[in-house]
């Protein structure tokens, strides 16, 4: 069954209530967000029948579907969307987070550097500057003659493209879940796309390992300015490495990591619960993802 989230005053709430982002006439709300990075997981047949009913009018402007058992030459292992609004004049791309083996190996491989220089900060903040660079160099050799970002270049590619081509225009927003919010910090670090992210790892480190400037100041300024990462109670994944930006908290009931990884268990659903619909309507959504609530 269904079940439906009634509009209520926000005022007060807090910024996982109150915060909203433009789009024409209209505005989102971080749970809108959480719905997008939710649809990147849809399958096929399924995205046009669930975009309809959270987001009537909007369609799928772009599509790149990764496929475990059909590789191209392409390293790039990516899957991601990039939905428009009915007025062709704001777009967010959203990027699926971890959803198969290939994922899972690909995410230890862009984040290593960052987990090994997390644990060297267990023997003193001292250590940082003389072993940063040092990691950085060996993770490399660790991960082979690869570069880190291949396995994301046509995400990078596609994103700047657009961006580009808009000359200013239309509006752009990233989000993703997991993996794919940790992709879309990484793949705008020299845009002002603002990045909507959930339980996605932090990039203080990882930016080092990708960006062409490592010893820019300016990438870790426009991150803190535009990244936003909700963060869960009890989920590990949004731990790793150093979060940079605005964090948002929110509570997972249960103990688990599994669980308090969840897109809708510990992300959209305890937003609503506290926040509402935070729309001019009330908004319907399936028990199964919010069993809580239900309840």
């Amino acid at each position: 069954g269904n079940f439906t989230v009634r509009r209520k005053p926000v005022e007060g709430l807090g910024l996982a209530c109150e915060g909203r982002y433009s789009h024409g006439n209209a505005s989102f709300s971080l749970a809108d967000f959480g719905l997008f990075s939710a649809l990147a997981y849809e399958s096929k047949a399924s995205m046009p029948r669930v975009l309809e009913h959270y987001f009537p009018g909007w369609w799928v402007y772009h599509s790149r579907i990764a496929d475990d058992n059909d590789r191209t030459e392409s390293k790039d292992w990516t899957t991601f969307y990039e939905f428009s609004d009915p007025e062709n004049s704001t777009s967010v791309i959203a990027i699926r987070g971890t959803d198969s083996t290939l994922d899972v190996l690909s995410d230890i491989n862009i984040w290593l550097t960052a987990a090994l220089l997390q644990g060297f900060e267990y023997f003193g903040p001292w250590m940082m500057s003389s072993v940063s660079q040092a990691v950085d160099s060996w993770s490399k050799r660790v991960r082979g003659p690869e570069e880190t970002d291949d396995h994301f270049s046509e995400l990078i590619q596609w994103v700047h493209m657009r961006a580009a081509s808009a000359k200013g225009k239309r509006h752009f927003y990233i989000t993703g879940h997991s993996l794919g919010g940790g992709l879309a910090k990484l793949a705008t670090l020299d845009l002002t796309m603002p990045a909507i992210t959930f339980m996605a790892p932090g990039v203080g480190r990882t930016w080092y390992g990708i960006s062409g400037h490592p010893t820019d100041k300016t990438v870790v300024s426009s991150l803190s300015r535009r990244v936003v990462t909700v963060q869960p109670s009890h989920d590990y994944v949004s731990r790793i490495d150093v979060q940079l930006g605005t964090v948002v908290p929110t509570r997972c009931g249960a103990d688990d990591p599994v669980t308090c990884h969840s897109i809708y268990k510990a992300g959209i659903c305890p937003i609503l619960q506290m926040c509402g619909s935070m729309r001019r309507t009330d908004l319907v959504l399936p028990c199964g993802q919010c069993p809580d609530m239900c309840s």
